[in-house]
């Protein structure tokens, strides 16, 4: 109960300083209202799923907190774009956001409410078990698959010996298993803890594989695994551990400074540097883009985590050209994307998963020319496009249907044991929250349906091989004719 207590005082406290420490909230009443109202709907889902003491996955709860990352901060900074804006753009940005963030947390209100009236009765293979405490052999597999895979994808092996149509496949499902591998060991090392040995054996493994994953510039590859690593440990062990938090999140931070001017100057030139030559470089990057960020010098080189995750400068471009200068798209987004629900091989011309995203880069302004939209892509998120079709109205709706989307995983989860089928798929959904931040929502769904397909064939070929296991019949001694049974048994006699 203290350390229940504890965790809810510095976390409040740590909300508090984010509030009253925003630009926003000195500017005029309207900005300030709406800054307020999408504050408390991003903020407080995740509070009372502590002051209620956890009880559900905070799959909702973690998406929405993520928008004061993705949001709040960067535009409540003295150097927001969003304090350039008139007072109007503002509001109405801030709004837009906190209708989202409202309607999804209703939809999940909802959902949660109705399933406790069902008792969790439907989609009764969710509690097929995939391992027990006994056989947790392939959690630890999945995990050192996953490390040495990103290693010889770093090196070029798997490039060399897998073709080309296979690779996105093979990729995707080791790295689901290894993501299940890591939470399950996570979440036992938090309920009951590791010997020695086996913690540093977990340590080594998530280590391993986000190190070369962050040197092949794939940093956030390495982001979702330590975070399901830390999101296990805390369900299991029912706490924060702040210290290993804070460390994390400098961490990924001070990487993410440098990430921009390491990628131009050594992403994909792998047998040029050695691993320790390209962390070293990374870290110079780094190292000196904190330097100036320090001394307030402003250039393109210089991008804090927060610059990188700014999405209200998408927001605010939207909102003040449409329907301004740019008229409603009805909808044209999401009926573009449809065409992403087309297998490739049924459609052969079916655009690529982005391509609606960087058509809207183009338009507005995003992109210079098309040579650049196909270098980079610029993230939209589902809250601008909303607004680009419709406004308000699909803004509530595009909302509900988030919000629809995660209470769906949390419950699947809801009340199964961790090594059971069903816990694992809505653990998984922890792996599309940056989608669902960034994408259009029509690639968001096609990268759900791959990604969950994916996830349910592993954890039932993992099921399926644990009650092989099970079932194998156990080597016993061969039976001995009688005159040799009655010797060895004579021979034992005399040894007693």
């Amino acid at each position: 109960m203290r350390q229940r207590g504890l965790t809810l005082l510095i976390v409040g406290i740590g909300m508090l300083l984010m509030l009253t420490s925003s630009e926003l909230l000195r500017t005029d009443t309207g900005t300030a209202l709406a800054g307020l109202f999408m504050f408390v709907v991003a903020a407080l889902p995740g509070w009372l799923w502590l002051v209620r003491g956890m009880p559900h996955l905070p799959l909702w709860e973690v998406y929405a907190g993520a928008h004061l990352v993705y949001y709040w901060l960067p535009s409540s900074g003295e150097d927001s774009v969003m304090l350039d804006e008139s007072p109007e753009v503002r509001a109405t940005c801030l709004l837009a956001v906190g209708l989202f963030l409202l309607a999804g947390w209703l939809g999940q209100i909802v959902v949660l409410l109705w399933a406790r009236e069902i008792r969790q009765t439907a989609w009764s293979l969710g509690n097929v078990a995939v391992t027990d405490e006994q056989h947790v052999g392939w959690a630890w597999w999945a995990l050192w698959v996953c490390a040495f895979y990103s290693a010889a994808t770093h090196y070029g092996l798997m490039w060399r010996i897998l073709p080309p149509t296979l690779q996105p496949y093979v990729a995707a499902t080791i790295r689901v298993s290894g993501t299940l591998g890591v939470f399950f060991l996570g979440l036992r090392l938090g309920r009951v803890g590791f010997q020695p040995v086996l913690r540093l054996a977990y340590a080594g493994g998530v280590v391993g594989y986000c190190i070369f994953e962050t040197v092949g510039g794939m940093l956030g590859s390495s982001v979702m695994m330590c975070g399901s690593a830390m999101a296990a440990y805390i369900m299991g062990a029912r706490r924060l551990p702040f210290v290993t938090l804070t460390v994390g999140l400098a961490l990924v931070t001070f990487f993410n400074m440098g990430k921009k001017e390491w990628r131009a100057q050594y992403m994909n030139t792998y047998d040029s540097l050695s691993v320790t030559e390209r962390v070293g470089a990374w870290v110079k990057f780094s190292w000196e883009a904190l330097e100036a960020h320090l001394a307030g010098e402003r250039d393109e080189q210089v991008q804090t985590a927060l610059e990188r995750t700014d999405l209200t400068k998408v927001l605010v471009r939207v909102v003040g050209t449409t329907p301004r200068e740019v008229p409603f798209w009805e909808g044209q987004t999401y009926a573009d994307g449809l065409q992403l629900m087309v297998p490739r091989f049924i459609n052969p011309n079916r655009p690529e998963l982005n391509a609606v995203m960087r058509e809207v880069g183009i338009i507005y302004g995003f992109h210079i020319n098309y040579e650049m939209s196909q270098g980079t892509n610029i993230s939209i998120g589902p809250i601008a496009e909303a607004w680009m079709n419709r406004s308000w109205v699909l803004l509530g709706l595009v909302g509900t249907c988030y919000g629809l989307f995660f209470a769906a995983g949390t419950v699947i989860a809801q009340d199964r044991q961790p090594e059971q089928v069903g816990f694992l798929v809505g653990m998984s959904f922890f792996s599309f929250f940056g989608p669902a931040l960034e994408l259009l929502s029509m690639s968001l769904l096609m990268t759900v349906l791959q990604g969950m397909g994916i996830t349910v064939g592993v954890l039932f070929a993992l099921a399926a091989f644990q009650n092989w296991v099970r079932s194998a019949p156990a080597i016993t001694a061969p039976v001995l004719p009688g005159s040799l049974a009655r010797l060895q048994a004579g021979q034992e006699s005399q040894l007693d």
